[in-house]
Parts: C-alpha cells; structure tokens; sequence
C-alpha cells in the first residue's frame, strides 16, 4: 500500500489532485484521487520500485522517484 498528502508549496491540502504510482520495471500503474482530506491510498501494490507522481490543474506537478515498496510494508509518502 502506498498512502500519503498531496500538499502545494505553503502546506496547504491539495484535493483532487490525481496521483500515479509507475512500477520501474514492468511500467504498470496504479491511479487513484486525493480525497477532501488531500489523502490518497494506493491499495494492492506488490514490492518494487516506483515513481510516483501528482498533479492537479493551477499546480506544477511533483514525481517523487526510486520509492520502494517491500513487502508487508505501508509506504507513506507525506509531502509532494
């Protein structure tokens, strides 16, 4: 699982904001929304590598790359 915020420059929450998760190796994505919370979940993810990226229209969009995901583990990526 791969869960976190979508936050602009000053910290504020981001809602809407469509964030993607890229598999390095195989190239296969995941999708999901930030909800009213600026939160997004990204369920059933297997270990790999990953880019991961958001971006909502009026905001430059952010890639957080090389984020690794093992298993049993709960990556929380809280800033973008």
């Amino acid at each position: 699982m791969i869960v976190g915020h979508v936050t602009d420059v000053a910290g504020a929450l981001i809602l809407g904001a469509d964030v993607t998760a890229t598999n390095v190796d195989t190239h296969i994505s995941l999708h999901g929304v930030t909800d009213k919370t600026g939160t997004y979940d990204l369920l059933y993810v297997t270990p790999a590598n990953y880019e991961i990226s958001a971006s909502h229209a009026g905001f430059a969009a952010a890639t957080t790359p090389n984020a690794t995901v093992t298993i049993d583990q709960q990556l929380r990526l809280c800033r973008f």
